[in-house]
């Protein structure tokens, strides 16, 4: 967007609007090259309090601005708010603090600001916040990304001159560069931890480390302007910010009204699709609707080249996510035929011929090596399927279509065929199994960036206060370390509303009062159902524990409630494994509907790369997964434990994976790629791939 486009609208009520708009925080950066002396008429008319400009281009009220003595006075004093990370979001009872700083730096691959140039944001007294509009606002000129702040602070002599014509004299060009070394200092942190700030507990070196979490202006700022882009392929939700003027400055451009990554699991219940009812049907082998539904309906036009994508690079990526998607249909379409033969693998029931077609009779008798023979046969039932549908119909026997969907089902056929991996569990590992696990109420807003998906720093904490909780009623001195987890997702339900808070606050001060409430205000939460399985090393058989297991186990989950399940349904849900196929045979068995959340191997390092990994791949989601250290840790007051530090949310991708890829893919690689564990360096606190 360039301004002189927006100065060309004629309707003087329209211009003003669009003008006002493109220097928001919120906004896409204009380019200003050309019409420099107008940026500064439209930035210092913002910045007018009383009276309110009527026209944003008229510069005889913009000389008066910086004319006055009390407008430099005000605006000098609100300098030492200036922050990159703002302290007073979301809860702006915190004061008299402020935070510059840049994150240290990592090895590892994630998303924070490291990847953003470095832009200020302001938060303090919401009266005077109209007075740093025309220092913070930024926009590109010469193709940089400027704001009237850097460039006096750089002492621009372009500038300059275009300013003094405003009034921007010597005597207050000399007054700034002093507030300017006075109170914008390479680094500012606080020297304690405000008791409204938050503070999260980590072990490290043999001890706990507080850390507290804050958010950066610029990347607040860039999910701001992604999320009203019109081409935008991500998801995004609204959250409300309480008193937005004192919270900051992008918190006040829109009204509180914040915009932040949605990332839902999406699960949808569909009871046809359990083990049990698959194997209840009698007359059908296959499940049709695997390979007749809307979604991979999408799939077969893209892959005929009916919906052709802009570029080959982006077309091989999508086509290798789609296929890959087709395999697992077909897979899908073949899982009740599957969990047939396994039935009668299990009871050794003879089978009767008359009772099946052949080709059905045959998979469910040859030994497992030979079941590539039978791809010709099965091929059949794959496009009879397709034509007794009038959506998919059109595909059946399709000329780029045939060879791929035989191609793939060949692929299962000897996935099936693949002999299981001897794998050997140490002597000093064995397995907790956790099923049907309900949470009410936990916190789906995981970082003040992202709202879907519990916080994996959280879900951590939960396995970190079962293993306390659990050697505390063991009394052992023994080793008793919970290292990993995987997660499975059965249900999901996120939802916004407000939860009564407990009565905390004195209705007056110094003398015996009542106790009220504090405000309530909208979250977004999420009921779940889990299933967990936690890897534990020790030389203590915990399965000789089983009651101590049930006992020890948290009642909080990720800021919500956690719930054994209802003893009506007459579920074992704590279970101890010591054998890799006894592990495989639980995980195999689970409901289709259902999603295992993996670590992904390859991450973004920015927002943007976000975007096309995810468009490239829809099992992909963002998560948050750790912090990323804006300074060592050191000792502060206020703190809660020893160290302290200050940190950034950060954002990774991991992938959802169906229960019927754990199948084909086996049980060793699920034990390499599916467990999450805690990661801690000098820089950086991260939820990643085992």
């Amino acid at each position: 967007m360039n301004l002189s486009d927006l100065l060309e609208i004629e309707d003087k009520q329209e211009r003003q609007i669009a003008l006002k708009r493109a220097f928001m925080p919120y906004s896409e950066l204009i380019e200003v090259d050309g019409h420099e002396e107008a940026v500064v008429t439209i930035l210092l008319n913002l910045s007018t309090t009383k009276p309110k400009s009527k026209d944003y281009l008229k510069q005889q009220t913009a000389n008066l601005f910086l004319r006055s003595e009390s407008n430099i006075d005000t605006t000098l004093a609100q300098m030492q708010w200036f922050h990159t990370h703002n302290l007073k979001y979301p809860d702006c009872r915190v004061k008299d603090q402020r935070l510059i700083a840049s994150v240290l730096p990592t090895k590892d691959k994630f998303i924070s600001s490291a990847s953003l140039h470095v832009s200020y944001g302001w938060s303090h007294n919401g009266a005077t916040y109209s007075f740093t509009i025309w220092l913070l606002s930024e926009f590109i000129w010469r193709g940089t990304v400027v704001s009237l702040f850097s460039l006096i602070t750089e002492e621009d002599d372009y500038w300059l001159r275009v300013l003094k014509k405003y009034g921007f004299l010597k005597k207050i060009a000399q007054s700034f560069k002093a507030c300017i070394q006075n109170n914008i200092p390479a680094q500012s942190l606080p020297n304690e931890v405000s008791p409204f700030s938050k503070q999260i507990r980590f072990p490290w070196r043999n001890d706990y480390l507080a850390v507290t979490p804050v958010v950066n202006h610029a990347m607040q700022c860039c999910l701001e302007r992604l999320s009203r882009c019109s081409d935008r392929t991500l998801s995004f939700r609204p959250i409300q910010s309480q008193n937005s003027a004192s919270v900051g400055n992008l918190p006040a451009s829109v009204g509180g009204r914040m915009n932040v990554l949605f990332s839902a699991l999406d699960i949808t219940v569909d009871k046809h699709q359990t083990l049990l009812a698959s194997r209840l049907r009698s007359d059908k082998y296959f499940d049709d609707g695997a390979l007749t539904d809307r979604t991979i309906c999408g799939v077969y036009r893209h892959l005929i080249g009916t919906e052709p994508l802009a570029t080959n690079n982006k077309q091989r990526h999508v086509r290798s996510y789609q296929v890959k998607k087709l395999r697992q249909r077909i897979a899908l379409w073949l899982l009740p035929l599957i969990e047939l033969r396994e039935k009668y693998e299990q009871s050794q029931i003879s089978i009767d011929d008359l009772k099946y077609p052949s080709v059905v009779f045959d998979f469910l008798t040859l030994s497992e090596d030979k079941f590539v023979l039978l791809a010709d046969g099965l091929n059949q039932y794959i496009h009879l399927s397709l034509q007794n549908n009038k959506f998919s119909s059109r595909y059946a026997y399709h000329p780029k279509l045939v060879s791929l969907l035989k191609m793939e089902l060949t692929t299962i056929l000897k996935k099936l065929t693949a002999p299981t991996e001897e794998l050997t569990i140490n002597g000093n590992e064995q397995y907790i199994y956790l099923s049907d696990l309900q949470v009410f109420q936990a916190l789906a807003l995981s970082s003040p960036y992202l709202c879907g998906v519990p916080s994996m720093t959280a879900i951590w904490g939960f396995i970190h206060q079962y293993q306390r909780s659990f050697v505390e009623l063991m009394q052992v001195e023994d080793d008793i370390e919970f290292s990993s987890f995987a997660i499975f997702f059965k249900q999901e339900f996120i939802y916004t509303g407000s939860v009564l808070p407990e009565a905390s606050k004195l209705s007056a001060k110094r003398t015996i009062s009542s106790v009220k409430r504090t405000t309530l205000k909208d979250e977004y939460h999420s009921d779940l159902v889990i299933d967990m399985i936690i890897k534990v090393k020790s030389s203590v058989n915990i399965n000789n524990h089983i009651s101590l297991l049930q006992a020890a186990l948290p009642t909080r989950f990720a800021g919500g409630s956690i719930l054994q399940p209802e003893l009506s349904s007459n579920i074992d849900w704590v279970n101890v494994i010591n054998d890799h196929e006894q592990l495989f045979h639980q995980v195999k068995g689970l409901p289709n509907y259902g999603e295992w959340l993996i670590p992904e191997s390859q991450q973004p390092a920015n927002v943007f790369e976000l975007s096309s990994f995810m468009e490239a791949d829809q099992s992909l989601i963002p998560i948050s997964a750790g912090y990323h250290f804006l300074e060592y840790p050191n000792e502060r007051d206020g703190s809660l434990c020893s160290h302290h530090v200050y940190a950034e949310n950060a954002l990774m991708l991991a992938k959802k994976v169906k229960p019927i890829d754990i199948r084909l893919g086996k049980i060793k690689p699920f034990h390499k790629n599916a467990f999450w564990s805690l990661d801690v360096n000098s820089s950086t606190i991260l939820i990643k791939k085992e």
